[in-house]
């Protein structure tokens, strides 16, 4: 089972985060202090089961949401939690699905796969959360065996209850009822022989209480030998580390007050090797670069003459540059000067076929005279031409006119004022006529018609009159007009021919222009001064080009003189095939210019490479100096190495030597905390078997001597640790036996002693039975319980810790290689063992080894626990060194090809362990609560600020 993908919208300081197609194998999550990694784990570690209302969780902003799909089995499923409310499952393509969180409690959990720094080093200090957290780490009946260990105790302790651990008569429950019975023998004896037994009680009584004084110079003295016998086991170790330590110092020959081998000599020392080897392969490669590059073996006589000369090859490197620019300028210009030749040429063809080159343009003669005398003539010949157009106008309209006037006066008749007057005459006779026959008639009607006859007959003669009269005015006019026409024409005709004459004259002029300008005499006059103009246009281009060429070749004079330097630069040096194809005429010296500039910055690059060969050739020289005022010695060449691994071998000797001393003081201090309190110095002014003195390590020291082993003083103290339990159990007898006695003595003056005595002995057998009875029961039990608990025991160490004692010491490379259990295993508590002990306790290892045995059960229960649940892991591998953390990291790789691991970290250095270890890892950076997928180096990057 993976998370495929995390989408968190209300969860502490993670808002509206989504985390997609999230790795099924190793994820990584960085961040710096406070950037929500404890959050995420915190999230992470209830996902599965709710999150709890005790405040023990980062707050939400308005209401928990988060949001998760996995993969179980080839099936997607997905699961959501809000608020306090338990997980729900669907699958994605529909459906209600069980939590497979569900399958592990919650605790279990937590204690297995999220894995923080506190959960590797902190234990429960209560006995019953003790129990809880070791039977999910051992697992498998753990629980059960804990029932039936608690169920021995309480058979065997109820058992010693009654009898003791032996089962003696006269102990515990058994005492009383024995004692009765003694108490009824003796009293039933000593009523038989009052006498002979009182005496024989008195002695009796100076016999024990001799005895007892025995018994506790016994005791004292085995007190005595079992605190020695104490110290010399718990200090056995440090005795035989202190004895491998001296035997290791007598190597040495350093005296501790010496600096000349210290840290600060090694270091340096170091350093300057490892300047040193760098330089010598820097030389060398260099030195070969030079040789590829030069083709030469004369190496140092040519980088001497390039350094000689290096500062006209970096002036001229310098201007470089400046030089290719000015040659693709040059090529460019010249391009350019062609393309502008060719157009010309063109556009002179195109204007005129005779203009069929640019001498036959330069050998038309143009200047300002020639133009303003072109420009005037052109001027008098449009006026002239102007006025000739308007005089012919002119004197066209003029012949209009006359013949206009012409036709008028030829249209017109002349007036006959004789006959208008008769027509009068006669029109007026008539009216009167008519009247008079009108009279005839009517009076008034006659007069009528007379007058208004006359009348009308006088007006029609005056109109006519008039009208006759106005038209021989006008007669007289057109013939008057006519005549200044006439005139006029005549005029006209004169000063026309005066204007053709000069008109031609210029004519003539303007011919010879159209011969200047190669033009055909069909030319206008107008195409004559356009063509005037191209031509000047022409002559100043032509004149422009001119120009840009002569700058043009004062360029290449230049760029030639500076390819003629670098070329002498360049011969200089033996170089094969450097210029071979080059031939010694100026004009190759351009087209060439690229050969010319690569031989140029090829030598130049040998004059950086010679450059910095000759910076480490001194560097290393200095470095010499330095390795030999270090060493001490005025040494070779090849003798420097030599010397100087001599040296370091030395200070990494001397660094033992000290590590060795300060260690040794370190045990003689511990040895002597041990050895040199009170409680010891009684034990062996008690002993009446050592000779005391003032001198306790020398005493020690003989008596660490008569042990072979750790494993020998370990028997010897638990001998005496029994003789001095049966002396006291003895003493215990003794003392018993001496109040019996005194008893006895002051009962033998009872009469009733021998009912008495029966009775006691009645009462207690009858009370001794069913206690002996129920002692063999209880013992009986005990021991078979105890014989399970043994094979469960065995059952751990071979089945159990077996996968967790390989991954120990997978972490420890061997160091530590098998975990046993302990006898009691309701406690957390282990054994490890090595090739040279077995530490009886995991409290005794450093912190270091002590969160690996928690991280090696851990990841041993985690592989056997089905479904394969995500794995937690927050920054527990702080106290590991680098070693042992490739160990683990190493591990986990593994461990994520079968399920996913998220690990949480600040640490850049264990992200870059990750990288070169586990390439398939994914990697996300949290910074401020926002998550953003990332790279291996930006995420480190990131860690290092």
């Amino acid at each position: 089972m993976y998370l495929k993908r995390l989408d968190i919208r209300d969860f502490g300081i993670l808002q509206e985060q989504s985390l997609k197609q999230l790795n099924s194998g190793l994820v990584v999550i960085g961040g710096l202090n406070r950037a929500g990694k404890t959050t995420t784990l915190e999230l992470l570690r209830y996902l599965g089961y709710g999150f709890p209302r005790d405040n023990s969780i980062p707050p939400a902003k308005n209401k928990y949401n988060v949001q998760a799909d996995y993969n179980y089995q080839g099936e997607e499923y997905n699961l959501s939690l809000e608020g306090y409310s338990n997980p729900k499952v669907n699958k994605v393509n529909g459906g209600a699905a069980e939590n497979i969180y569900s399958n592990l409690s919650e605790y279990t959990y937590q204690q297995l796969f999220t894995i923080s720094l506190s959960k590797l080093y902190q234990l429960p200090t209560k006995p019953k959360n003790q129990r809880k957290l070791q039977s999910i780490l051992l697992g498998a009946g753990l629980s059960d065996i804990l029932d039936i260990q608690d169920l021995k105790s309480n058979l065997k302790s109820k058992a010693e209850a009654i009898g003791g651990k032996n089962g003696k008569a006269d102990v515990y429950q058994f005492k009383e009822a024995n004692q009765q019975i003694q108490e009824g023998v003796e009293l039933r004896q000593e009523a038989k022989s009052q006498l002979n037994q009182y005496k024989s009680l008195e002695e009796e009584l100076t016999n024990v209480k001799g005895k007892i004084g025995e018994q506790q110079e016994t005791i004292a003295e085995l007190k005595a030998k079992v605190t020695i016998l104490d110290v010399l086991k718990n200090s056995y170790q440090q005795w035989e580390d202190k004895i491998k330590l001296e035997f290791e110092l007598d190597k040495y020959d350093y005296d501790l007050e010496e600096t000349k081998y210290d840290q600060t000599s090694l270091q340096q020392a170091l350093d300057l090797k490892d300047r040193y080897l760098n330089l010598r392969e820097d030389i060398k490669q260099k030195r070969n670069q030079f040789r590829r590059v030069i083709n030469s073996s004369q190496v140092e006589l040519l980088q001497e003459k390039l350094i000689k000369n290096k500062d006209q090859l970096k002036d001229i490197n310098l201007h470089l540059s400046g030089l290719e620019a000015r040659i693709k300028n040059y090529w460019q210009r010249k391009k350019e000067l062609k393309e502008q030749k060719d157009k010309i040429t063109n556009q002179l063809k195109q204007e005129n076929d005779s203009w069929q080159s640019f001498s036959i343009v330069d050998s038309i003669t143009i200047d300002a005279e020639i133009e303003d005398e072109l420009e005037q003539k052109i001027e008098q010949w449009h006026q002239l031409t102007d006025k000739y157009s308007r005089e012919e106008e002119s004197l066209t309209n003029l012949k209009e006119e006359k013949e206009r006037i012409k036709s008028q006066l030829d249209a017109r008749e002349n007036p006959n004022f004789a006959l208008e007057l008769r027509n009068y005459y006669w029109w007026s006779l008539g009216f009167v006529a008519v009247g008079i026959l009108a009279f005839i008639l009517n009076l008034w009607l006659g007069i009528l018609l007379s007058l208004v006859g006359v009348i009308g007959a006088g007006i029609n003669y005056i109109s006519n009159y008039l009208l006759a009269s106005n038209q021989f005015s006008q007669q007289q006019e057109l013939e008057s007009k006519l005549k200044a026409v006439e005139e006029q024409i005549q005029s006209k005709e004169q000063n026309l021919a005066k204007l053709k004459q000069k008109k031609e004259l210029l004519e003539t002029d303007l011919d010879n222009y159209r011969k200047k300008l190669k033009l055909s005499k069909q030319t206008s006059v107008r195409l004559i001064r356009s063509r005037f103009a191209v031509v000047k246009d022409f002559k100043f281009k032509i004149e422009q080009l001119s120009n840009k060429k002569a700058n043009l070749n004062k360029l290449k004079e230049e760029l030639e003189q500076e390819l003629k330097e670098i070329i002498a630069l360049i011969k200089q040096f033996p170089k094969q095939g450097l210029l071979n194809d080059l031939s010694d005429d100026d004009n190759n010296l351009i087209k060439h210019s690229q050969e010319i500039i690569a031989a140029y910055q090829e030598l130049y690059n040998c004059l950086d490479l010679g450059i910095d060969l000759k910076a480490i050739q001194v560097e290393k020289k200095n470095l010499t100096a330095e390795i030999k005022e270090l060493v001490s010695g005025d040494l070779k060449e090849e003798q420097v190495l030599s010397n100087l691994d001599q040296f370091i071998n030395n200070c990494h000797r001397y660094s033992k030597f000290k590590d060795l001393n300060e260690e040794l003081n370190k045990l003689n201090v511990q040895l002597e905390s041990k050895i040199k309190t009170n409680r010891v110095k009684e034990a062996v002014q008690t002993s009446q078997q050592l000779n005391y003195n003032s001198d306790l390590l020398s005493l020690f020291k003989s008596l660490f001597r008569h042990y072979t082993s750790s494993s020998e003083l370990k028997e010897k103290y638990k001998q005496s640790i029994e003789k001095l339990k049966l002396a006291e159990d003895d003493l215990e007898e003794l003392k018993d036996k001496q109040n019996t006695i005194k008893k006895k003595k002051n009962d033998l003056s009872s009469s009733d002693k021998l009912k008495q005595a029966q009775k006691k002995i009645n009462q207690g057998r009858s009370s001794l039975g069913p206690l002996a009875e129920k002692f063999a029961i209880n013992r009986a039990a005990a021991f078979i319980l105890d014989k399970v608990q043994q094979r469960f025991i065995a059952k751990v160490k071979s089945d159990m810790l077996a996968p967790a004692s390989n991954i120990l010491a997978k972490i420890t490379a061997g160091d530590y290689q098998q975990i046993l259990p302990q006898d009691n295993l309701s406690v957390v508590d282990y054994k490890l063992e090595s090739d040279n002990n077995v530490e009886d306790t995991i409290f005794n290892l450093s912190r270091g080894t002590y969160e690996q045995l928690f991280l090696a059960v851990r990841l041993s229960r985690i592989k056997e626990i089905t479904p394969k649940l995500p794995v937690i892991i927050d920054d527990s591998l702080v106290n590991f060194d680098l070693f042992h953390q490739q160990q683990v990291i190493e591990l986990l790789g593994e461990l994520a090809q079968e399920q996913q691991i998220f690990i949480l970290t600040c640490h850049p250095h264990l992200i870059d362990l990750i990288k070169r270890q586990n390439s398939k890892a994914q990697y996300w950076q949290l910074k401020q609560g926002e998550f953003e997928f990332s790279k291996a180096d930006k995420l480190i990057d990131h860690l290092s600020v």
